[in-house]
């Protein structure tokens, strides 16, 4: 379940992707788990899914927001989004990562 920050963060020079619908978080009733991520100061992104056409990064003081699109054929979206995968790839030594929507075809869609 995505944070209430992947919808309350959004601005057009911190956002990449695609979002075609509302956020629909938890119970959270105010920032606190994002408050909690951001101050660890050792996790550079949060990663969720839910939303089945929402497919984006939202860069929020330094951690990244990456929404993943649904993967599934039996849900809702598929007419309007394509349905596939987020791969994430993270490097050990450096903490840097890349997330990448991928498709049951094989091919990529790169962020």
């Amino acid at each position: 379940m995505p944070i209430m920050d992947y919808q309350t963060r959004i601005k057009p020079d911190a956002f990449q992707g695609l979002k075609l619908e509302k956020v629909t978080p938890g119970r959270e009733e105010s920032s606190e788990a994002f408050a909690a991520i951001s101050g660890a100061r050792s996790i550079r992104a949060c990663f969720c899914g839910h939303n089945h056409v929402n497919d984006y990064t939202l860069k929020a003081d330094q951690v990244d927001l990456v929404y993943g699109r649904s993967t599934g054929y039996a849900g809702y979206g598929g007419e309007k989004v394509r349905k596939g995968a987020k791969l994430i790839v993270i490097d050990l030594g450096t903490g840097k990562y890349a997330a990448t929507t991928v498709f049951a075809d094989g091919s990529k869609q790169f962020a």
